[in-house]
């Protein structure tokens, strides 16, 4: 796969992501071998991301992965998790949808500062390419921590470093 493509897999990324869970999408059903499993499917051409997660519901606890593919191959996947308060997730969709509809890669997720609604969103990358990226997000108040993610990912695709 030629870098151009490279880059139509990120652009598709932020059109994926825009339209699931920060965005306008809604889970459509789970994966049968994933108990409690939530996902959201999105296709495009010869592209499809698949974002999948998990939320113990004795917990405000959550795991998942985004897994894009092209023409039936996996092509690049995110794994993140961590915890939230439920009062910090339209905080939450509201710094990642900033981020995405600007086509702003940070690993993957919102800016790497953000404020409002009384709430502090801070993303910490340690590397923040499309090709290879890890790092730590959260969110505090002026009184209290609200959470925190963490979250790794790569390009699934030869020859790209």
């Amino acid at each position: 796969m030629q870098q151009s493509t490279l880059e139509s897999v990120q652009e598709f990324f932020f059109d994926g992501m825009l339209a699931g869970w920060c965005g306008t999408g809604s889970p459509k059903g789970d994966i049968a071998e994933l108990p409690g499993s939530r996902k959201f499917t999105f296709i495009s051409g010869e592209f499809q991301m698949v974002d999948c997660f998990m939320v113990n519901s004795h917990s405000n606890k959550s795991s998942g992965m985004t897994i894009i593919f092209y023409r039936d191959q996996p092509v690049w996947m995110m794994h993140y998790g961590g915890w939230y308060d439920e009062k910090a997730i339209p905080f939450l969709k509201t710094c990642l949808q900033k981020a995405y509809k600007k086509r702003q890669f940070l690993g993957g997720r919102g800016p790497m500062l953000a404020r409002g609604r009384g709430l502090f969103y801070q993303n910490q990358p340690r590397s923040s390419g499309f090709v290879d990226f890890c790092g730590e997000e959260w969110i505090s108040g002026p009184t209290r921590f609200f959470g925190r993610h963490w979250y790794h990912g790569m390009s699934l695709l030869k020859d790209v470093k």
